[in-house]
């Protein structure tokens, strides 16, 4: 009699093991699905920092991070290839990709958003591109290990004093104004959502391309000049229809 007492003690010992095993793993398994079917969030607008027409026949994406020395190398180069083929032909869009390596960079892309909602034009955005990669080097790690955030932020300010954007305004947008910490939010999330891990990286119409900032001039038009042949002969045919 005990043995079988004992005996059913133990299987009932089992099954509330099973039990609470199952129920561990059902948690975990919703847990991870919440995680994989969250929506992220929109972007409230996806060309947001855009040169060129929405209407022409490629969309070049680039992901930046304004800290990153690649990154610099490679926009000289992607302005020279926007000039080529001009505004009509060619839709390049700019999104910042700010890397966890790299301390200050966060701070960087959200004052480009303190700085482009200055002007609906982007005129001083695109000026604050070229002067910020000029001046990367004094806000790498290394320059800026002693310094707080608000030291780095007012330094940051002061570059940015230079093409016209008054000190205060800056130094708000990044340590008062929360829309532009999640404009930065947004755009970094947006990247990684799309599978971006470094920078530069491109995409072009939409799909991944090998290309860094080694790649040269004539290879970005080596790479290009046949989607212009394409969607020529494209819109020859239906002509002809």
């Amino acid at each position: 009699y005990q043995r079988r007492v004992r005996g059913i003690l133990n299987k009932r010992k089992n099954n509330n093991f099973l039990m609470r095993s199952l129920f561990v793993l059902s948690i975990l398994v919703i847990s991870i699905a919440h995680l994989c079917l969250s929506q992220p969030p929109i972007p409230p607008n996806y060309n947001q920092f855009r040169i060129g027409s929405t209407n022409a026949p490629v969309l070049l994406e680039a992901f930046f991070d304004l800290m990153c020395p690649d990154s610099a190398v490679a926009w000289p180069v992607i302005k020279q290839v926007i000039e080529h083929y001009g505004t009509q032909k060619i839709n390049f869009v700019l999104h910042l990709f700010p890397l966890p390596y790299h301390h200050n960079a966060y701070l960087a892309s959200r004052g480009s958003f303190v700085i482009a909602s200055l002007d609906p034009t982007l005129d001083i955005f695109w000026k604050w591109i070229d002067l910020i990669f000029a001046n990367q080097a004094q806000f790498f790690n290394a320059p800026t290990r002693n310094k707080t955030a608000n030291e780095v932020i007012e330094s940051m300010g002061l570059v940015a004093t230079q093409i016209g954007v008054p000190l205060q305004t800056w130094i708000q947008g990044l340590t008062v104004d929360s829309r532009f910490d999640a404009s930065g939010r947004i755009e970094w999330k947006y990247g990684a959502f799309r599978g971006i891990y470094g920078t530069p990286e491109f995409l072009v119409n939409g799909v991944w391309v090998a290309a860094d900032q080694s790649t040269t001039y004539a290879q970005w038009l080596q790479l290009l000049d046949p989607l212009f042949t394409i969607f020529n002969e494209t819109a020859s045919s239906v002509l002809d229809k």
